[in-house]
């Protein structure tokens, strides 16, 4: 009897690893790559001046600052033509405008037409600054206080309870900006929004402490959140997104999932329409076609790959989830742009 009861607890717990394996297959998480266009709808290719932000009390240096990080924020795309920073500070010298002139839109607007530029972005830090709070807790410590001898003429430690102080320190920093993009010629405010990042982190103890990010690395961090947010709202940005692939009912539809892993797309969409030519009741391989077309930048088609998908098996959250945020982007993309 004792031996049949193993035999069953080892065949049950066989089936149940083949369960899991098998279950965990069926689905494989798949990172893609994508240039998200602007949230705004600005048409690229244009002449733009992005001059220094008008700067806090704390720090003068942090317009400049914020404005060269958005600036290295914007450059990759190359969807502007940016205008030379040095140039237009000799202008600004020429002219005696201050930057603190420039927070009127009329006097910005007024600096882009002598520019010659087409946009032109200002803007306002309204926090930059990292502060440190520092105090001192309490912590509990044991120490040896004396020795006895037990029952068995044994020596024992005796411990007592005391306490230390303990340095603490808590660095907090903030950066938030406002800009604003302007068309120089129709004086038209094309964006105007505003950004806030914080750090806040508590350290116990000198080494805890020492450990944490210097001032100007963390400052650094939080004006590359800010302005790469800022950067993605007028330029194309890259986007990665985690998307399902199915392993479906073929080998050749497992197959194109191993080399979408490899990053080779057009054999795996071969190998994808191969699996559909044997098993037309197979959903899987017209979700993988969606995520492909999503890869290639064609909506459309993703549309159609992810509606066929749910025809076949309706209701599923993973077709339907993917049929919807291809709607999104196909309209994301075809949007007018603005002059």
């Amino acid at each position: 009897m004792r031996y049949h009861a193993v035999k069953q607890f080892i065949t049950l717990l066989a089936i149940y690893f083949v369960v899991i394996i098998f279950s965990g297959c069926a689905r494989t998480n798949i990172l893609i790559r994508r240039i998200e266009p602007p949230k705004y709808p600005i048409k690229g290719g244009k002449i733009l001046a992005v001059i220094n932000f008008k700067a806090p009390a704390n720090d003068p240096a942090a317009g400049e600052k914020v404005a060269g990080a958005f600036v290295s924020k914007l450059a990759p795309s190359r969807y502007y033509e940016l205008m030379e920073r040095s140039r237009m500070d000799s202008i600004m010298a020429e002219r005696r405008l201050a930057q603190t002139d420039l927070v009127d839109p009329n006097k910005a607007i007024e600096l882009g037409k002598i520019l010659n530029a087409q946009y032109i972005v200002s803007g306002e830090v309204n926090a930059y600054d990292v502060e440190d709070e520092k105090m001192m807790e309490q912590e509990e410590r044991t120490r040896i206080a004396g020795y006895y001898s037990d029952r068995q003429g044994r020596r024992m430690a005796r411990y007592e309870t005391y306490f230390v102080d303990v340095p603490v320190m808590v660095r907090g920093a903030t950066v938030s900006a406002s800009f604003r993009m302007v068309n120089v010629e129709t004086s038209e405010i094309i964006v105007a929004e505003s950004r806030t990042a914080s750090f806040k982190r508590r350290a116990k103890g000198s080494g805890e402490i020492g450990s944490l990010p210097p001032r100007d690395e963390i400052l650094n961090r939080l004006t590359d959140e800010v302005t790469g947010y800022f950067a993605a709202l007028i330029a194309p940005h890259p986007v990665q997104e985690e998307k399902v692939l199915e392993n479906g009912k073929t080998a050749e539809c497992k197959r194109g999932v191993r080399l979408a892993q490899s990053g080779l797309w057009d054999e795996a969409v071969s190998s994808w329409e191969r699996g559909l030519d044997l098993r037309p009741d197979d959903p899987a391989p017209y979700n993988n076609l969606g995520v492909a077309a999503e890869v290639q930048g064609d909506y459309d088609k993703a549309i159609d790959y992810y509606t066929k998908a749910l025809k076949i098996k309706p209701n599923d959250r993973l077709y339907m989830d993917n049929l919807h945020d291809a709607q999104r982007l196909k309209k994301i993309y075809s949007r007018e742009y603005k002059e």
